[in-house]
């Protein structure tokens, strides 16, 4: 045997090799490591331990899941290595608190990264400001300290208008600034990451000024000449919705923008508010059709499947939208299998409800099995909510028909000031209800009876039965289901 063929051997040889290591690599994920290395001087002598939390594919309840990766502070120093395959948003935590936020305010909670991107971050004290990020893709930190301090700045110096037509064009003012400081970083940063970073920011400037406005009338002048605005300005939603679902998921609230606004256009066209709790099938064949050539619809139609389910439990509506979305969409599709295999049945139907422990307006403390033997129905609000206003003059009369009956009214309101929720009661919640609070509202650690009822979002009903048991954790709103609120009652009572 020849030299000649000894080398052919060794290159043969390494060419496997090779090919072994890319394939165990792209087994690993497909993904690249990216890493991120910090100093924080005033743990010098400490312990403590940073956190990485990477959004990652949609999940239940915030429709995220997250990769967790953490560390202990050696001497302040720390090392993350993340295993990356594709543009990511992180935040980073100290001892369980965000680095990003201080507390005089933030416009962002995390930052972009890509992979075989190597930060290196001097953090002076908690808040983005505080924050010396250097290396290998640092750019795109500096973008989110850019953004941040534009927003606050603006929030210093504008002058909040109440009339929405005008709160709209002072956002779409902000998008346009937003759209221009991006584009200072189009030789710097990669086109598709930072299309991502601008959506992004723009969805963080749309989401409270769409918020609930499809609930408001939309007959008056104010919201219809909103509703004109946001229809001659193609150019922002054409951008977020060009979005693969995968990138969807790295661009917080999205979902939601899109979810409402698409609500929003609903009610303008119908020329009547959404309230109470939608008819899914309505709302998903007119999402299917209003984002029929967007790359993003089949996120945004999961996602309001999924945040119906999660609110409401399967009602006929839902479970058929639910088996249309199975018929369109490839097994392999994102998001395919958690609702193929989402157990379709009422959430906590039958089930003990957990007993409570809330105070009245006297001060008096009052406990779920104090109404043992009665039927209990409660309804969750908080003052300022528009819905609430709405179902609290319709529970006044229920209320009036059943007053003689083995059966309580409970309002459970969610306000931080004691004040605020005094001055609410008759307002946004029913008037000859029980009035207990919840002593506030904390969305990291919420209320166990809140959290235990899946309130996510008010007005909320719940139905109880007499042995405390469960009838409907998430009841029908009377305001568009009254026949089967009232019959559930009365099944109770028998």
């Amino acid at each position: 045997m020849n030299g000649n063929y000894f080398k052919q051997l060794n290159v043969l040889f390494l060419l496997v090799l090779i090919f072994a290591s890319k394939y165990n690599y792209s087994q690993e994920n497909n993904s690249i490591k990216t890493t991120i290395t910090g100093y924080i001087p005033a743990y010098k002598d400490s312990i403590g331990e940073v956190t990485l939390k990477l959004l990652q594919d949609s999940g239940p309840k915030a429709f995220i899941s997250r990769y967790e990766l953490s560390t202990k502070l050696v001497n302040g120093r720390f090392r993350l290595d993340i295993p990356l395959d594709g543009v990511k948003c992180v935040s980073l935590y100290l001892n369980g608190k965000n680095l990003l936020i201080a507390k005089g305010g933030f416009a962002v909670s995390g930052f972009f990264i890509e992979p075989a991107d190597s930060l290196h971050l001097n953090i002076r004290d908690f808040g983005i400001t505080n924050i010396v990020c250097s290396g290998k893709g640092f750019e795109k930190f500096d973008l989110a300290l850019k953004f941040h301090n534009y927003k606050m700045n603006s929030v210093k110096t504008r002058v909040r208008e109440t009339d929405l037509f005008k709160r709209a064009q002072q956002v779409f003012d902000q998008i346009d600034s937003i759209k221009a400081l991006t584009s200072t970083y189009n030789s710097v940063i990669e086109k598709h990451a930072l299309k991502m970073i601008c959506s992004d920011y723009i969805t963080k400037s749309l989401e409270s000024l769409l918020r609930d406005k499809y609930l408001r009338d939309p007959l008056s002048e104010e919201i219809r000449s909103m509703y004109n605005l946001l229809s001659e300005r193609n150019d922002v939603f054409s951008l977020l919705l060009q979005h693969s679902p995968k990138d969807a998921v790295q661009i917080q609230s999205l979902n939601f923008v899109l979810e409402d606004y698409g609500f929003f256009v609903l009610a303008q066209r119908e020329r009547k508010p959404q309230v109470g709790k939608p008819a899914p099938q309505k709302i998903y064949t007119f999402l299917n059709y209003f984002y029929k050539d967007a790359p993003v619809k089949d996120y945004i139609l999961y996602s309001f499947l999924y945040r119906y389910i999660y609110k409401y439990g399967w009602t006929d509506g839902v479970e058929k939208s639910v088996d249309i979305f199975l018929g369109q969409v490839d097994e392999d599709e994102l998001h395919y299998a958690r609702l193929k295999n989402q157990p379709r049945q009422e959430y906590l139907k039958g089930q003990e409800a957990l007993d409570f422990s809330l105070f009245d307006t006297l001060g008096n403390i009052h406990h779920l099995s104090d109404f043992k033997g009665k039927v209990v129905v409660i309804d969750f609000w908080f003052t300022g909510c528009v819905g609430c206003a709405y179902l609290s003059e319709v529970l006044n009369k229920i209320e009036d028909q059943y007053k003689n009956n083995n059966i309580v009214f409970i309002s459970i309101n969610v306000d931080n000031s004691v004040e605020r929720w005094k001055n609410g009661i008759g307002k946004f919640s029913s008037i000859g209800s029980l009035q207990l609070n919840t002593n506030g509202f904390d969305r990291q650690n919420p209320h166990p009876f809140l959290h235990e009822n899946k309130v996510y979002s008010y007005p909320t009903l719940t139905i109880i039965d007499k042995e405390g048991k469960y009838i409907y954790n998430i009841a029908p709103d009377p305001r568009r289901e009254q026949e089967k609120f009232l019959n559930a009652i009365n099944s109770a009572l028998q």
